[in-house]
């Protein structure tokens, strides 16, 4: 009689409404088979990888670490779904450049670049500095100039075989391959603490380069209205040389003039070609790269300048790379940027007699009638996907949610990202437009 009890209890299980099986419901199945005394719901971790991660696509930022904290294999979705990442990045820092997608290799994943980005931001508030990654990326990104000398220009046949010298040189490692020339800006806009910034930056990068190109040449030029070298750009010279004379030559003060220190540039390398007994023409030492680090606080006129000057020496000297790093407080990247040539410079406005011009002016013709609205639900942006959360009261749509379309490989997203030469180093609004 016992043993028939016993078999009993054991044959028919008595079911909990109030436990769930847990390994059914991360694992689909169930050791125990139907002998569990658990139930056994469904769940949407019964659902495949590829459904998940698409689901998970349409996810915010916190509703994505929520979902990551549910379960392992959540988490590793969430972790592993790199195009929602890209996206979480351009919602919060802009479209992602080149030099972002290299810092993304270095930091692991997206997912760490993004918070190490984050991290950055709340360390350093209010001012706002790059990750260490995108740093140490700009670093690679000027050493790979090295590599990239192979294919040199030559304006005219008798340099074909002197380009094909310094090719051979950059291969071989013989130290004329690249030469790196920090241009820093003295003047008085520029503060003490930004100006120890430029240092710090000076240092770290100059370490990048020369432990992936240990024969390139690193200089340093500082400028105001003037100009003056403090470190020339010279062969076999130690990084603790280097560090030692970066921490120690004095700040100018004074004005601020972009073209100066570009023709001192153009200077010491038409130096180097005579002592390099190049050929006659343009000037191609392999790689040249100029890191232009000020706060960009100048006039107009002072702009086009610069960027002129920049056009010369790059038509001048061959495979030059100008990049720009914004330091100090109210930083005008727009200036910068169209010195190095990434913006167009706007072309000034003419002076006009309203008088005048009111009374000869044509009639003005009828407004042209407005084009067809859009459906809701498409998206103007390509490969991109747009969903409509709810309707307000009006029937017009609600909130919006972009994410890329899944059609878009990784490999695209890289190609089509931009290349930037800018990078803001450590920037902050000015306070008048703080306190607005």
């Amino acid at each position: 009689m016992t043993r028939n009890v016993i078999s009993t209890r054991v044959l028919r299980p008595r079911a909990h409404k109030n436990y769930i099986c847990t390994q059914y419901v991360r694992n689909g199945e169930c050791r125990c088979s139907h002998h569990c005394k658990y139930l056994h719901p469904e769940s949407p971790l019964m659902l495949p990888d590829e459904l998940l991660t698409e689901v998970a696509s349409w996810l915010d930022l916190f509703a994505t670490c929520q979902l990551g904290l549910v379960c392992r294999r959540l988490h590793l979705l969430t972790q592993r779904n790199t195009s929602h990442w890209v996206r979480l990045f351009a919602e919060r820092w802009g479209a992602a450049s080149q030099l972002q997608w290299r810092a993304a290799q270095l930091a692991g994943s997206w997912r760490q670049l993004y918070k190490e980005k984050v991290l950055m931001e709340r360390i350093n508030a209010p001012w706002k500095k790059p990750a260490n990654q995108e740093v140490q990326a700009l670093g690679e990104t000027i050493a790979d100039m090295a590599c990239d000398c192979a294919d040199l220009e030559c304006v005219d046949s008798d340099m074909v075989a002197y380009a094909a010298d310094v090719a051979g040189a950059c291969r071989n490692g013989s130290g004329k391959a690249l030469t790196v020339i920090f241009l820093l800006d003295g003047s008085g806009s520029v503060s003490d603490i930004d100006f120890d910034i430029m240092r710090a930056f000076v240092k770290n990068t100059s370490t990048v380069v020369t432990n992936k190109c240990p024969d390139a040449k690193v200089g340093v030029l500082q400028f105001t209205t003037e100009v003056r070298v403090e470190v020339a750009p010279e062969h076999g010279r130690p990084s603790e040389e280097l560090h030692q004379r970066v921490d120690t030559f004095p700040r100018m003060s004074g004005g601020t003039n972009f073209s100066a220190p570009l023709r001192q540039v153009e200077e010491l390398m038409r130096a180097a070609a005579q002592v390099e007994e190049a050929p006659a023409g343009k000037i191609a030492l392999g790689g040249l790269a100029l890191l232009l680090i000020s706060d960009g606080i100048v006039d107009q006129a002072h702009v086009r300048d610069a960027a002129a000057t920049a056009k010369h020496l790059t038509d001048n000297v061959a495979n030059v790379s100008i990049f720009a790093l914004g330091v100090g407080r109210d930083v005008d990247s727009d200036s910068m940027k169209q010195i190095i040539g990434e913006m167009s410079i706007p072309v000034p406005r003419a002076t006009y007699n309203a008088a005048s011009l009111l009374r000869n002016a044509p009639p003005i013709p009828p407004f042209p009638p407005l084009p067809p609205t859009p459906p809701p639900f498409i998206s103007s942006t390509p490969n991109v996907t747009m969903c409509l959360d709810n309707l307000n009261a009006n029937g017009q749509p609600g909130k919006e949610v972009a994410r890329p379309n899944s059609n878009t490989s990784l490999s695209q997203m890289q190609r089509a990202a931009p290349t930037s030469r800018y990078l803001g180093l450590s920037t902050m609004k000015s306070r008048s437009a703080t306190w607005l």
